[in-house]
């Protein structure tokens, strides 16, 4: 099973388990009980929403890097901290390899590298076909 696949099934299982918690509380304890337990299941709630919140961050992240040119890009939680981790080929090998980054600023900051790589690509074809658009017609 791929890391992809895995994040796959941990996103599921993680929607799956806050519906079924959004749905306990709908059916819920007596009033009583429930201003009995009202700070914590208040604290319970904001950690729900910050955990939703925080993986849909990371479900975006994703999304932008694999636009940018990370087509197997992937988020992999490590030691209770997200990564965002790649395969991608060594210079002079054509052996791929995992690379990972260890923060969201940057995974950005490799997102930006690619879009002034692909730019910078961009502005030599166009010098070499005379500033044209299209150069396979010429």
């Amino acid at each position: 099973m791929s890391r992809f696949t895995a994040f796959r099934i941990l996103e599921s299982a993680c929607i799956g388990a806050v519906l079924i918690a959004l749905a306990g509380c709908a059916s819920g304890p007596a009033p009583a009980a429930t201003a009995a337990n009202g700070p914590q299941s208040k604290a319970a709630a904001q950690a729900s929403a910050r955990s939703t919140e925080h993986l849909t961050k990371v479900q975006k992240l994703v999304a932008e890097a694999r636009q940018a040119g990370l087509p197997d890009v992937y988020a992999d939680v490590r030691n209770g901290h997200t990564v965002y981790c790649w395969r991608g080929k060594n210079i002079g090998t054509l052996i791929p390899s995992t690379k990972c980054v260890n923060s969201s600023d940057s995974l950005r900051q490799v997102i930006r590298a690619l879009a002034a790589q692909r730019h910078q690509m961009m502005e030599r074809a166009g010098g070499m076909c005379g500033g044209k658009a299209g150069c396979a017609g010429n």
